[in-house]
């Protein structure tokens, strides 16, 4: 009994969070999308964690495809360390645990003169496509943080100088 309800209760929350499209406005077909979620739910009574596995895996189908109007390779790198130069912006550079951001490889710039930004270079489409539509990347440690993307490029920006913040993204975006 326990169990049923816990699985209600989680399709009632899932249901909610489907129920809003990106722009935040409500679908209005939120009664068949909590329904069909219910109706799973309830089937499944005795593999609540079967059913939101299948039910995780379906809803991640359901995000837009991102296509990477540019394909990056590890000499992006030295184009944007480049373009900081040609913006006279003094920084040293160190590796970013890419790992932590699921990501092939990652470069933190620590200006001189206070903050800092982070590069990554992102292979895996699905996580392309995931950052795609929320704007967001995930740190394993850290959390959730607002990014630029540019291709299979993702910069984070948010502790940049901010005096100069816009025109490094504008560098970022401009490789």
């Amino acid at each position: 009994m326990k169990k049923s309800i816990a699985i209600l209760l989680c399709a009632g929350l899932i249901s909610c969070f489907t129920a809003c499209n990106s722009d935040g406005n409500v679908s209005s077909d939120t009664s068949s999308t909590a329904s069909s979620h219910t109706s799973s739910a309830v089937s499944s009574n005795n593999s609540s964690h079967a059913s939101s596995s299948s039910h995780v895996s379906s809803d991640s189908s359901k995000q837009s495809s991102y296509t990477a109007s540019n394909t990056f390779d590890d000499s992006a790198f030295g184009t944007f360390e480049q373009k900081l130069k040609d913006m006279k912006l003094s920084y040293k550079t160190s590796d970013a645990d890419a790992g932590l951001a699921n990501a092939k490889k990652g470069v933190t710039y620590t200006f001189d003169d206070g903050g800092k930004v982070e590069l990554y270079l992102i292979e895996d489409s699905n996580l392309l496509s995931k950052i795609a539509n929320d704007m967001i990347i995930t740190i394993e440690g850290v959390g959730d943080l607002p990014v630029e993307l540019n291709g299979n490029l993702a910069l984070i920006a948010g502790d940049a100088p901010s005096d100069k913040k816009d025109d490094i993204i504008n560098a970022f975006k401009d490789l």
